[in-house]
């Protein structure tokens, strides 16, 4: 273990050196190395959370690394390893990448499960409220899993599951966080406009008071007037 641990690390370390160190870690079967580490030591923090970091960087270098990320099953792998190890640092922030890695077509949202990856996403809203860059890529993560084909569908589950509140909630307790603000507000239009009744669950949970706020705090951010507006 504390070999793997090490390599882990090291890989974690050289991706750190910008995206031409992360591509020579794509295509030196550096996905594949790490998530055979990842299935074989699946309780180890110390594995999983600086093997999820490389995956994710490798993820985000473009269609390429992405696609051999999928092949390899680091998507699955990520997910993974943010349902165990919620708590490492650094986990939520790969698990949400792994999901805003998927705007790449309906195949790979199959690939990931979105139906599971909605209850992570709002696991690590849950258990980080205090933290807005998570907020943010949550937010995001929600946005990114209604696009697409049965993104009408998606939405309905993300609902359901308590999602709108989830959302509503992160814009409450970070109303001076931008980013929090943009991407809440982006998710919320997805969530709120596509059915009559989703709109009126969104007056019940008092929406409106956090989404003038937002309207408010960013008059100059064109995302949130678009989307706040669009609610409105």
């Amino acid at each position: 273990l504390n070999i793997q641990a090490l390599g882990t690390v090291l890989m974690q370390t050289f991706s750190t050196a910008g995206d031409a160190a992360c591509s020579l870690l794509a295509s030196g079967g550096g996905a594949e190395l790490l998530v055979r580490m990842m299935a074989e030591f699946p309780d180890s923090s110390e594995v999983q959370d600086p093997a999820a970091i490389v995956l994710c960087r490798l993820a985000v270098l473009g269609p390429e690394p992405f696609q051999q990320v999928c092949a390899a099953g680091g998507v699955h792998a990520m997910l993974r390893a943010l349902e165990v190890h919620l708590q490492c640092p650094d986990m939520p922030h790969c698990g949400v990448m792994a999901t805003a890695c998927c705007q790449a077509g309906d195949d790979c949202y199959v690939r990931v499960e979105p139906v599971k990856t909605i209850g992570l996403l709002l696991s690590a809203m849950a258990s980080f409220p205090d933290e807005p860059k998570i907020q943010a890529l949550c937010c995001r993560g929600l946005l990114d899993l209604q696009r697409g084909k049965i993104g009408t569908s998606r939405a309905t589950r993300i609902v359901d599951e308590g999602g709108l509140e989830a959302v509503l909630k992160s814009l409450r307790a970070h109303p001076k966080e931008i980013e929090v603000q943009i991407a809440g507000v982006s998710a919320l239009r997805k969530l709120v406009c596509d059915t009559p009744e989703r709109g009126k669950h969104f007056v019940r949970c008092d929406g409106l008071e956090p989404l003038c706020l937002a309207l408010r705090a960013g008059p100059e951010q064109e995302s949130i007037c678009e989307h706040g507006l669009g609610i409105l």
